[in-house]
C-alpha cells in the first residue's frame, strides 16, 4: 500500500482530517467514503491511518486506535468475523482500562454473529472503560477499508450493525472512519435513523480527481511531462486511480521508446472498433493481457497453460509462491515450469505483484474483471471449473504427501511443546504446497458444484482425513479442521452433489471427531489423536470403524465381564460398580485379591459414595486408573499403592515418571455399553485396557497399514 502522492486529494484529505479531529459532542461517531472500482478509497483511508499513526501535526487531537484493511486474497482480511477481533486488538494496546474490560469478556462470542462481537467486544468494555475512568481524554481513530472486499454482504453487513450499535450507544472517544463501494440499500437504512448526528456520508469526488491525475503521472512518468502521450493518458483515466496506477505499471519496466509504443497502443486505438462499449479500466486490462499473452495464441497448449497460471494467482484462497502454483497446477512427473510461471508474473507486472515471494493482485478491479466472461473474452476465468480443477490439486497433494507420523515423532510419552525437534521436523516435512492444499482444499470445494468431488471425499474419508488432522495439529490449525469438515457437509447438502447420504453422514462424524480431538487436551501431544482421541471416540459407525481397523495397537474401552458368581466378598457397605484388572488378580475401588477376597488396599481419595468405577490397568495388572462419578480421575498403582497425581488435567501419569504422559481421558468419556456385559446405569464406566496397545517409543506400531 502507498499513501496519497504529495499534493493530490488535498481537499477530501482535509475534510476527513478536520472530522476526526473533531472531538466536540456533536461530531460525527463515523466517516463512511463511498466510491466505485479504483477510485482510490484504499488509498486515501491508507494515507489517513499513517497520518494518525505517526501523530505528524502536534495540533491533532485524536491518535489511530486500530485498522483493518479488507482483501478478497486471504482468509483473514476476507472474512467479516476478523474485523472486531482485529479492532478491539489494536485498541485493548492503546488503552490499559479498555484492555481490562476486554478481558473481562466471554472471548467464546467470536464465533457468533458479527452483531454479538460488536456489542460484546466493542460497545460493552469500551463503556465499562468509559465508566472506569471518566476523566479520560484520549480519543482513537479506527480506520476500516476495503469493506467490498469481505466475502459475501459480510462487509455491508458489518457497518449496518456497527451504525445500528452506534445509534443505540454513541462512544465517546471513538470515530470510525470506513470505505466501501457505493450501497444504496444501507444508505437507505442509516437516513432511516431519526438520529442523523453520528454518521457522515461523503462519496470519492471524480471529478476532482483529473487535476490530481495529472500531478501523480507526471510525478511517476517526468518524461511525459507536458507531452501529448500525458494528456492523452490524463483524459483515458477519466478520474479513476486505478487506470493511472496501472498505466504506470504497465510501462513502468519499459525503455522510454518502449513506453512510446505502449502508449501509442492503449485504448481506443489497441481495441477492437467492436468493444467501444467497454469501460476504459476493461480496455486497459485487456490491453495489459494481449501484450502478455497474444504472441502464444498459435500454440493453443502453450497459451492454456499460461491462462491456467494467471487462474491460479487470481483464484488461489491465500497469497501463493510460484513455487506453490508449480506443484498445484502440474503433477511430479510434469517437466519443471517455474519458468514459464515467473515469465506469465514479469508479463503481468501491471496487475501482479510479489511481496515476500507471494503473489498478489493490485487491485479487487481486476478480478473482477476476469471472472465475468463479457468483460475478458476469452481471458475469461470460469470460477466453478477452476475451483473444481484446484480442488483436485489440493487432494493430489495430500493423497501424495500425507502420511501416518508425517513429522517421524518418536514417542508419545511427551507433549508437543516438549520435543525440540518437532518444529524443524513439521517444516521439512509439511512443505509449504502441502500446508497451502490441507488448509484450503474446502475453500475450492464450496466454490464449485461438481459431482466429481464426492467419490474423492469418500476416499479422503476412509482414512486420509486421519492424516489431514494430524498435520492440521502439527501446523496449530486444528481449530478450521471441524468448520472446514462441516461447511463440506453442508455444501454437500446445499449442492445436491451426491445421492449417497452416508457421504453427508461420514463427513458429519468426521467433523465431530476432529471437536472430540482439537477441544481436548490430547491435542497436545500429536500421537493421542490416535492413542487416545480414537480409543476414546464412541461413535461406532462404518467409517470410524474404518478407522480402528487400521489402529489395533491403540488402548481399547471395555467393560467389566458378569458372569456366574464364583466368590462372595464381605463389604461394608453397597456395591454399585467394579472393575478387574486384565489379568483377573485384582479388584477395585478397593483392592481385593481375585483368588481369596482378601482386601489388599483402600484405596483413599473419595469423600462419599462412589457410583461409578472405571480402571485402566496395565498389561501386567499390576497399574490401575480409577474413574468415579464423585471425584476427578486418580490413577493409583496396585503394586506400591499410591496415587499418581494427574493434575486434574485427564492425562493419565506414569507412575515412575510423573513426565511421561499415558494417555488423555476426557472426564466425561460415556462408553458405549455392550450386550454381552452387566452395566449399572448410573456409571457409563469403562476400563481403559492397555493389554495390546503400543506406547512411548513404540507408539508407532499402533498403526497397521492395509
Amino acid at each position: 500500500r502507498v499513501e496519497c502522492t504529495p499534493g493530490t486529494r488535498t481537499r477530501i484529505l482535509k475534510d476527513i482530517t478536520k472530522w476526526a479531529n473533531d472531538t466536540s459532542p456533536n461530531s460525527q461517531n463515523v466517516y463512511w467514503l463511498t466510491g466505485q472500482a479504483g477510485s482510490g478509497k484504499s488509498t486515501l483511508a491508507y494515507t489517513i491511518a499513517r497520518r494518525f499513526e505517526a501523530a505528524l501535526d502536534a495540533d491533532d487531537n485524536i491518535v489511530l486506535g486500530g485498522n483493518f484493511f479488507g482483501s478478497r486474497q486471504m482468509e483473514e482480511t476476507r472474512s467479516a468475523t476478523y474485523i472486531v477481533r482485529t479492532i478491539v486488538y489494536h485498541l485493548a494496546h492503546k488503552w490499559t482500562a479498555f484492555a481490562e474490560a476486554l478481558n473481562r469478556r466471554n472471548f467464546d462470542v467470536i464465533n457468533h454473529s458479527v452483531r454479538s462481537q460488536i456489542q460484546t467486544l466493542l460497545i460493552e468494555p469500551w463503556e465499562e472503560a468509559q465508566q472506569a475512568e471518566p476523566s479520560n481524554s484520549l480519543q482513537f481513530l479506527v480506520v476500516i477499508d476495503a469493506l467490498d472486499e469481505i466475502t459475501g454482504q459480510g462487509g455491508s453487513d458489518f457497518l449496518r450493525n456497527l451504525f445500528d450499535a452506534i445509534n443505540k450507544s454513541r462512544l465517546r472517544g471513538l470515530k470510525f472512519f470506513a470505505t466501501s463501494r457505493p450501497d444504496q440499500g444501507l444508505v437507505d437504512h442509516v437516513e432511516s435513523f431519526p438520529n442523523k448526528q453520528f454518521y457522515h456520508l461523503a462519496e470519492v469526488p471524480i471529478e476532482e480527481a483529473e487535476a490530481d491525475i495529472a500531478t501523480y503521472l507526471n510525478a511517476e512518468l517526468p518524461n511525459f511531462k507536458g507531452t501529448p502521450e500525458m494528456k492523452k493518458l490524463v483524459e483515458q483515466a477519466a478520474g479513476l486511480f486505478i487506470y493511472a496506477a496501472t498505466v504506470v505499471k504497465y510501462l513502468g519496466k519499459c525503455s522510454p521508446p518502449e513506453q512510446r509504443g505502449r502508449i501509442s497502443r492503449l485504448p481506443p486505438s489497441g481495441i477492437p472498433q467492436t468493444r467501444k462499449d467497454t469501460p476504459l479500466l476493461d480496455r486497459l486490462y485487456l490491453q495489459v493481457l494481449q501484450d502478455a499473452f497474444d504472441k502464444f495464441e498459435d500454440d493453443d497448449v502453450d497459451f492454456d497453460r499460461r491462462l491456467k497460471i494467471m487462474h491460479t494467482f487470481l483464484c488461489s484462497a491465500e497469497p501463493v509462491s510460484i513455487n506453490i502454483v508449480a506443484k498445484l497446477l502440474f503433477s511430479p512427473e510434469d517437466p519443471d515450469f517455474t519458468e514459464t510461471i515467473s515469465d506469465v508474473l514479469a508479463s503481468l507486472h501491471a496487475v501482479l505483484y510479489t511481496q515476500n515471494y507471494m503473489v498478489l493482485s493490485y487491485h479487487k478491479s481486476f478480478t473482477d474483471f476476469m471472472f465475468n466472461q463479457n468483460r475478458a473474452e476469452h481471458f475469461w476465468c470460469d470460477t466453478r471449473q477452476f475451483h473444481l480443477h484446484l480442488s483436485n490439486s489440493c487432494f493430489r497433494v495430500m493423497d501424495i504427501d500425507l502420511k501416518f507420523n508425517i513429522a517421524n515423532i518418536e514417542t508419545s510419552f511427551i507433549l508437543d511443546q516438549d520435543n525440540p525437534a518437532l518444529p524443524d521436523a513439521v517444516k521439512v516435512n509439511i512443505p509449504p504446497v502441502l500446508r497451502y492444499s490441507c488448509r484450503n482444499w474446502e475453500y475450492h470445494i464450496v466454490m464449485t458444484d461438481s459431482e466429481e468431488l464426492a467419490n474423492t471425499l469418500l476416499k479422503f474419508l476412509e482414512l486420509p482425513v486421519l492424516f489431514w488432522i494430524e498435520a492440521m495439529n502439527l501446523m496449530n490449525l486444528r481449530s478450521m479442521c471441524e468448520r472446514m469438515l462441516r461447511n463440506t457437509h453442508n455444501w454437500i447438502t446445499n449442492e445436491n452433489v451426491s445421492n449417497d447420504l452416508s457421504l453427508g453422514e461420514d463427513l458429519s462424524e468426521a467433523a465431530s471427531f476432529a471437536l472430540h480431538f482439537s477441544g481436548s487436551g490430547a491435542a497436545l501431544s500429536t500421537p493421542h489423536l490416535y492413542i487416545s482421541a480414537l480409543a476414546t471416540w464412541r461413535a461406532n459407525s462404518g467409517v470410524s470403524q474404518e478407522w480402528r481397523n487400521h489402529f489395533t495397537g491403540i488402548p481399547k474401552f471395555v467393560h467389566c465381564f458378569g458372569g456366574r458368581t464364583l466368590m462372595t466378598i464381605a463389604v461394608q457397605s453397597q456395591v454399585h460398580a467394579i472393575a478387574c484388572s486384565s489379568d483377573n488378580k485384582h479388584i477395585t475401588v478397593r483392592v481385593w485379591d481375585a483368588s481369596s477376597g482378601v482386601e489388599l488396599k483402600k484405596l483413599e481419595g473419595h469423600s462419599d459414595s462412589v457410583w461409578s468405577v472405571g480402571h485402566a490397568f496395565s498389561s501386567s495388572g499390576d497399574q490401575a486408573v480409577q474413574m468415579s462419578a464423585s471425584f476427578p480421575q486418580h490413577p493409583f498403582n496396585c503394586y506400591l499403592r499410591q496415587k499418581i497425581d494427574q493434575h486434574h488435567t485427564g492425562w493419565l501419569l506414569s507412575p515412575e515418571d510423573a513426565e511421561c504422559y499415558l494417555m488423555f481421558v476426557p472426564l466425561s468419556a460415556n462408553l458405549p455399553d455392550s450386550t454381552n456385559i452387566l452395566t449399572i446405569p448410573q456409571s457409563a464406566a469403562a476400563i481403559v485396557d492397555f493389554t495390546s496397545s503400543t506406547l512411548g517409543c513404540e507408539w508407532t506400531k499402533c498403526y497397521s497399514p492395509k
